[in-house]
């Protein structure tokens, strides 16, 4: 997702923005499906319904906030503003993610998750 973000910094470029739609749309279709097929590989399958309504809220409740959030950055900085604070933040999450799995790398690999 940085990566997508740093494509549409640089969007100038037909090539970059071709980049920065294609990359979005690959990153957006991964997170529907992981969204909702990791909470039943790593949780009871009894607690599903209600781990991932759980999981939703902060996502459903940032998307209600972030047009109002980027309009006033917009308006505020300019149009590349919005992509460098998402950028910012896939990033951040990035290294959330990538922190997470070295930090239970070994619980992760002693467990057999069914797929």
């Amino acid at each position: 997702m940085p990566l997508c973000f740093l494509a549409g910094v640089l969007a100038g470029h037909p090539v970059a923005a071709a980049l920065f739609a294609g990359l979005y749309g690959a990153c957006n279709g991964l997170l529907t499906i992981t969204r909702g097929t990791l909470p039943l590989a790593l949780f009871d399958y009894r607690v599903y319904g209600t781990l991932v309504g759980r999981l939703l809220i902060p996502g459903f409740l940032l998307t209600a906030v972030a047009p109002v959030a980027y309009s006033n950055l917009i308006d505020w900085q300019g149009p590349l503003a919005p992509m460098l604070v998402s950028m910012l933040l896939a990033g951040i999450i990035l290294w959330a993610s990538a922190w997470l799995y070295f930090r239970f790398r070994s619980e992760i690999q002693s467990h057999s998750y069914p797929c």
